[in-house]
C-alpha cells in the first residue's frame, strides 16, 4: 500500500538497502499499523540532490481513517532519526515528503484499497 523511494547522490550497497528497507518498513508498519509485508521500498542512486542533502525519502501514502497530519509527522521525523544511525549521516543531510493520496484512489491486491486503519479485514 504505502510506497517509498529513496533516492541518493552515492550507491549503496545490498546491506545498507536492506537495513533501509527494514528500517522504513519497521517504522511505517508501527506507526501507522499497516502490516509490513504491504509496505513497498524502491532505490533511486546517481542523482544529484537538492540542498545538499544526502538521501531523500519520499513517500506515497493513504489518506483518511486513522491519519492525522501528526501521525504523518511523526513518521517523518522517526524516518530520519534512525535512518542518520543506519547509514551514519548528519541527520540535517536527510529530507522526507510524503504524497497523501485517498485510498479509493488506490488499486492493489486486486480491489481498491480500503481506508487506513481498516487493512486486516482486506489483507486476512
Amino acid at each position: 500500500m504505502p510506497v517509498y523511494t529513496v533516492f541518493t547522490e552515492n550507491y549503496l550497497t545490498p546491506i545498507q538497502k536492506k537495513r533501509i528497507s527494514k528500517k522504513i518498513t519497521d517504522l511505517h508498519s508501527t506507526v501507522t499499523n499497516v502490516p509490513s509485508e504491504l509496505i513497498t521500498v524502491l532505490f533511486r542512486s546517481g542523482f544529484h540532490l537538492e540542498k545538499d542533502y544526502e538521501l531523500i525519502i519520499s513517500g506515497i501514502l493513504r489518506t483518511g481513517g486513522n491519519r492525522t497530519d501528526s501521525m504523518f509527522k511523526t513518521l517523518g521525523i522517526a524516518l530520519v532519526n534512525e535512518l542518520s544511525q543506519v547509514i551514519a549521516i548528519d541527520q540535517n543531510k536527510i529530507h522526507w515528503d510524503f504524497l497523501e493520496v485517498k485510498a479509493k484512489w488506490v488499486f492493489g491486491r486486486g480491489a481498491v484499497l480500503p481506508s487506513p486503519g481498516e487493512e486486516a479485514q482486506c489483507c486476512k
